[in-house]
């Protein structure tokens, strides 16, 4: 079942001389439960596909479909719930909120939404995730691969339908990105997520089971894996 669609999407910036087609009518759908890679060179225009289905930025032209629904129909002062409900976001540098404890990073997004976070909920995801002994931990005290784990643990307690994961085993040695890829495939799965992964390891793409290819702004390659 399609969650995802993305039609003749483009995104311009700069103009005259500096005018970037940073995405040129790109297309393609996705399947509910997927983990998608998306692959490309620095400027291909991956993290701005990322940032536009997220919300965080708007298209010049083209459309996003979640679920069958038109992003550019959602209201700018509607976009921050879209992104706490419907979109779990992922950073290559964390993002998390050093004066919070480990715990207290998780269960913010719901927080932020005014939400009481469930206890058997959340033991679970830090239970799943490996942090049982971390609950109490500052981000300063916890190794990259484990403050990756935490930012896993607050994108996924909300429940969204999608995991936008940029670069997110960028500032890991080999271990620990493949570590971070078997956690978000088996949340994945067990949350029935939908996963975008940008990545420029080629070993990180062939462990998901799709990979899309953008090289200056259009899909050069759009090939399923398993």
């Amino acid at each position: 079942m399609e969650i995802l669609k993305v039609e003749d999407l483009s995104k311009i910036y700069g103009e005259g001389d500096t005018k970037v087609n940073a995405l040129n009518n790109v297309s393609f759908s996705v399947e509910r439960g997927e983990f998608v890679s998306i692959m490309g060179e620095s400027g291909s225009g991956k993290s701005t596909l990322l940032h536009l289905i997220g919300g965080l930025d708007r298209a010049n032209s083209g459309e996003i479909y979640i679920e069958g629904n038109k992003l550019s129909q959602i209201k700018p002062s509607k976009l921050t719930d879209y992104r706490r409900r419907q979109i779990g976001i992922i950073y290559q540098f964390y993002n998390l909120v050093p004066i919070l404890t480990v715990k207290e990073n998780i269960e913010l997004p719901l927080l932020l939404d005014h939400r009481k976070p469930e206890k058997n909920k959340v033991d679970e995801i830090i239970k799943v995730l490996g942090l049982e002994g971390k609950l109490n931990s500052f981000p300063s005290q916890l190794s990259g691969g484990q403050q990756q784990r935490v930012a896993i643990g607050r994108a996924i307690i909300t429940e969204p339908s999608i995991i936008l994961a940029d670069e997110p085993t960028g500032n890991l040695d080999s271990k620990n990105s493949n570590e971070i890829i078997s956690y978000l495939k088996y949340t994945g799965k067990k949350y029935h997520q939908t996963i975008l992964l940008v990545t420029h390891s080629e070993n990180i793409a062939l462990q998901t089971d799709r990979i899309i290819k953008l090289q200056d702004g259009k899909i050069i390659l759009d090939e399923k894996l398993k």
